[in-house]
């Protein structure tokens, strides 16, 4: 009779490279999962940001990196003493129609270059105001329930070179009635070697939107169409029957009333 078929070296054999390759698979795990390790930080008593960075698959200690608050503070005021002063303009339509696009158009320059900030803009209701928070990058935004908005002009865009900067949306209201559009003027600042963001203008704009007749036609044609023109060609139908009628009644009458000889 033959022996067993795995004897107890070779089976230790086997639970040894078993367990070396369940290490081997633990490690390229771990491996992978401190590459998504996110950068902790601690704020201690003396107003000192610890950072620990975690490297993958590094053999020596975390990397810990110091960052002083006060000074953090003290570059926020530096950029805000280096704003500049100068003039925003913003023009849209106060009535609108459903369905119409009108052209909405935002401007900012610095005192020195708002010379021609009022010229060529398209027709509507002008607001203009001092800014005294102009930075060499600025944001503007606008957004509003009840349209459809197209930025026809980038988002950020840089302040100064002689010229105002300008702004422009396509805007399409979808609703009747009493609307709002919000326009956001933002300024970047660069803060620790990061760009950071702050809102320097939020300005509401009222825009009345009347019925459109062409949509509520087609609207009316849409939701009623096949009730409509079944009713229209019943009335014809109707009409039609009437007038044969009458037709047939007065040549009968004809007959009756014609005189007939001896």
């Amino acid at each position: 009779m033959r022996g067993p078929l795995y004897t107890p070296s070779v089976t230790l054999l086997l639970l040894v490279l078993a367990i070396l390759s369940t290490v081997a698979v633990l490690n390229t795990s771990r491996t992978t999962l401190v590459l998504t390790v996110p950068v902790d930080e601690v704020v201690n008593d003396v107003g000192v940001v610890k950072r620990w960075q975690l490297v993958p698959n590094a053999t020596s200690p975390p990397q810990v990196i110091e960052g002083n608050i006060p000074t953090a503070f003290a570059q926020i005021d530096s950029r805000f003493r280096q704003f500049a002063s100068g003039t925003g303009a913003f023009v849209a339509p106060d009535r609108m129609v459903e369905g119409d696009t009108a052209r909405v158009v935002a401007r900012l320059a610095r005192a020195m270059d708002a010379d021609d900030i009022l010229k060529g803009l398209p027709p509507g209701v002008i607001r203009q105001w001092r800014e005294a928070r102009i930075t060499p990058v600025m944001k503007a935004r606008l957004s509003g329930v009840g349209f459809i908005i197209q930025n026809v002009s980038s988002e950020e865009q840089l302040i100064g070179g002689g010229k105002h900067t300008e702004w422009n949306w396509l805007v399409t209201p979808q609703q009747p009635g009493e609307r709002e559009l919000v326009m956001q003027i933002t300024a970047v600042l660069s803060v620790g070697g990061f760009e950071k963001t702050r809102d320097v203008l939020v300005q509401t704009h009222h825009i009345h939107v009347s019925v459109s007749p062409r949509l509520w036609t087609q609207q009316f044609l849409d939701n009623y169409g096949g009730k409509a023109v079944a009713f229209v060609v019943g009335m014809a139908f109707l009409e039609g029957y009437r007038k044969m009628m009458r037709t047939l009644k007065r040549r009968r009458h004809r007959k009756r009333s014609r005189i007939v000889p001896p």
